[in-house]
């Protein structure tokens, strides 16, 4: 997997690499418009955030005369038409814009689509959107389309530990966000509680510099993550802490997730050189082995080990 580094802020390294993990992406509906089809006068949105991340969603057919039906970009005309078509059937002359729905100058809704939804995903520039319904004589159409103005949630998530986890050793720490832009990460992992300033062993806060990896090449599946030895810590509950700072005019975000640190459960040491095959050498913490060939040489020395033993 390569990596490549894209920016150093404070005790945060941002990486751009694809990861497989991925985050659920929403969205939160911002207005719905009904476009007439009977007028090109335009029908007006209400401004869009700039840098947001918005989902245009048109759906629906209207009627044209002439035996015409037509969605966002295609049409059929009974009588002369065998498929869905960007030209207007018997109007060709007219080119490929007529009974178009417009988005500004914006007509491209991509592959025709037999159930007459076509979505695209826009950035906001603090602007409103003027649709409209291109026609040569739009007094002889009836009906319109839909439009679904939806704008991304941002959201994060808390991946590992889980909630109430017991675990010891190196713990790996995960989250996600979804997001229309980059945003710096505050994150904390506390003993005994989640409340601020205090109790932290690690994190960017109070004091602390540990660095996390964190993957911004995908605004929407922004992953987080540290490895943090937690051996010689004292044993009880913590608190990750994962706080994504807010941009002007976001809600801020704020996760934690409580886990306990607990005695190692002790595994090993091997009696029998099966059990270090299929990687069940990886599965003995006492001792721990270097790959297979160390954990099958350390049951042929032990002499009370099966296979070992002069009672075998």
């Amino acid at each position: 997997m390569k990596k490549i580094v894209i920016i150093f802020i404070g005790a945060v390294v941002f990486f751009g690499m694809v990861n497989s993990a991925s985050a659920e992406v929403n969205w939160d509906p911002i207005q719905t418009l009904n476009i007439p089809a009977n007028t090109i006068t335009p029908t007006t949105s209400s401004v869009l955030v700039n840098g947001a991340k918005y989902k245009i969603t048109v759906s629906g057919t209207f009627f044209a005369g002439d035996n015409i039906e037509a969605d966002a970009k295609y049409s059929f005309r009974t009588g002369s038409s065998s498929s869905w078509t960007d030209l207007v059937s018997t109007y060709e002359s007219y080119g490929e814009t007529l009974l178009d729905l417009f988005m500004d100058s914006d007509n491209d809704w991509g592959g025709y689509n037999s159930e007459h939804v076509y979505s695209k995903i826009i950035t906001g520039s603090g602007n409103v959107l003027n649709f409209h319904i291109y026609d040569i004589y739009p007094s002889n159409n009836t009906g319109g389309l839909t439009v679904q103005i939806d704008r991304l949630r941002r959201e994060a998530t808390i991946s590992s530990p889980d909630e109430g986890e017991k675990v010891y050793g190196e713990i790996t720490f995960e989250a996600f966000l979804v997001d229309d832009d980059q945003d710096n990460i505050q994150w904390a992992i506390r003993k005994g509680t989640c409340a601020t300033g205090t109790g932290t062993v690690f994190g960017n806060v109070d004091g602390y510099s540990n660095v996390a990896t964190i993957d911004t090449s995908n605004l929407t599946n922004q992953t987080f993550s540290f490895v943090g030895d937690m051996s010689n810590m004292l044993l009880g509950m913590y608190c990750f802490v994962y706080n994504p700072v807010e941009d002007n005019g976001e809600s801020n975000i704020r996760e934690t997730m409580q886990f306990e640190l607990v005695e190692p459960l002790i595994v090993g040491p091997p009696t029998d050189m099966n059990q270090c095959k299929k990687d069940g050498w990886k599965t003995f913490n006492n001792p721990v082995f270097k790959n297979q060939g160390d954990c099958v040489s350390y049951v042929q020395s032990n002499k009370k080990a099966i296979g070992n033993r002069k009672d075998n």
